[in-house]
């Protein structure tokens, strides 16, 4: 049996790089990418917009899911670069910073999801941890200044988001760890290694 992993964090935080290198160093592994491409737009003054952005997430989600439990059925590795704490904690920000009730509908359609076994809980997650301020000034390297001008971009976001991932491991019964992500890739990289040869291989 293998083990299903799930790595997150902030944007910003190393954890697409740190995935891609696990593919390539890790022999049967098997990586599930981010939910990308969401066709709603960034508008959430609009509740419904709001809405079918969680539903496009959730469904995503479920989709890792459901390859990941197949998988580590046949002795893989599976590692997911974000997963459902990620998509919740969104929700929970874009309630409490734009003020548009949101999470708590979310919230329980997941809930479901998981009593009808649509949704599998990671048997490991790695939380990287950067502050806001951290998250903004790498994305800002990375992408450019457009980046100030989306919710990524935005502190008091990220700072909601961040609460929420914090006190959910924080209070769960998921196996978790904190890895500090705000010293060089290749110190937190060895440090992921470290955990995974300790709890997996």
């Amino acid at each position: 049996m293998g083990k299903f992993i799930a790595v997150e964090g902030l944007p910003g935080s190393y954890k697409t790089t740190i995935v891609r290198n696990l593919k390539r160093d890790v022999p049967h592994l098997y990586v599930l990418e981010e939910v990308l491409g969401c066709p709603f737009s960034q508008n959430f003054a609009d509740s419904l917009n709001v809405l079918m952005r969680d539903v496009w997430h959730l469904f995503g989600n479920i989709k890792q899911s459901l390859i990941g439990r197949e998988l580590t059925k046949k002795g893989y590795i599976v590692i997911s670069d974000r997963y459902t704490l990620s998509t919740l904690a969104f929700s929970y920000a874009v309630e409490k910073y734009y003020g548009v009730k949101c999470f708590d509908n979310l919230f329980n359609l997941y809930e479901e999801a998981r009593k009808f076994g649509l949704l599998t809980q990671p048997d490991l997650v790695l939380y990287i941890s950067i502050t806001p301020d951290e998250s903004i000034e790498r994305q800002v390297a990375r992408d450019g200044e457009k980046i100030r001008t989306h919710c990524y971009g935005n502190k008091n976001f990220l700072m909601y988001w961040k609460e929420y991932v914090e006190n959910y491991l924080e209070n769960s019964n998921l196996k978790s760890y904190k890895i500090n992500g705000r010293r060089k890739f290749e110190q937190v990289y060895k440090d992921v290694l470290d955990i995974l040869q300790a709890e997996v291989f």
